[in-house]
C-alpha cells in the first residue's frame, strides 16, 4: 500500500497508465476492424524478401516516433503477420521493434519521452538559477535547448539504430 498508493496518487503516473490503456484499446479496435491487416497487406507488396520485411519493420518503428509504448504496440502487432510469412523469428521481430522504439523516441524532438526529460532538465536548471542568483549560465536556460544540445551525445540510441541497420543488412 505504501508504494502502489503513492504511485497511483501521482498524476503523471496516472496519465501514463491511461495513455497506455487507451492506446492498447485503439490497437485492439484497429486489429478487430481489419485496419492493421490492411496496412500489413500494403506493406507486404513492398516487403517481399526477409531483408525487406525487416527493413519495413524498422521503418514502421521510425515512423511511430511520438511514444515508445505506442511504437511497440503498433509496430509489433502490425508487422508480426508479415514477418511470420517471411519466416523471420518472433525473437528477431521483438528485438527490431524494441531496439527501434526507445532510441527513436529518445532522440526525436517530439515525443512523450522527450516531454518528460525536458521537464526534469528544466526543473534542475531552475534550481541552479535559484542557487546561483543569476540566469547567466554557460548553458542554455531552457530545458528544450539543453535537450537539443544533448542529442549528439546520446550514444546508445544512435549506435542502436546503426546496429539494427547493420543486422538487417
Amino acid at each position: 500500500d505504501t508504494y502502489i498508493l503513492n504511485a497511483v496518487a501521482d498524476v503523471g503516473h496516472v496519465y501514463v497508465v491511461l495513455f497506455t490503456l487507451f492506446l492498447s484499446g485503439m490497437v485492439g479496435m484497429m486489429q478487430r476492424s481489419g485496419g492493421m491487416s490492411g496496412f500489413t497487406k500494403d506493406v507486404a507488396t513492398i516487403a517481399t524478401t526477409p531483408r525487406l520485411g525487416q527493413f519495413a519493420c524498422f521503418a514502421v518503428g521510425c515512423f511511430i516516433f511520438f511514444d515508445d509504448y505506442a511504437n511497440v504496440l503498433l509496430a509489433g502487432e502490425t508487422m508480426r503477420p508479415l514477418l511470420d510469412v517471411l519466416f523471420i523469428s518472433r525473437e528477431k521481430l521483438s528485438f527490431i521493434v524494441d531496439a527501434t522504439a526507445a532510441p527513436i523516441a529518445s532522440i526525436s524532438q517530439i515525443s512523450s519521452w522527450v516531454g518528460f526529460e525536458v521537464g526534469l532538465i528544466q526543473e534542475q536548471i531552475d534550481r541552479i538559477v535559484k542557487l546561483e542568483g543569476t540566469d547567466d549560465l554557460s548553458i542554455k536556460t531552457s530545458g528544450f535547448g539543453v535537450f537539443l544540445q544533448s542529442i549528439k551525445y546520446r550514444y546508445y540510441p544512435i549506435f542502436m539504430i546503426i546496429i539494427i541497420c547493420f543486422l538487417i543488412y
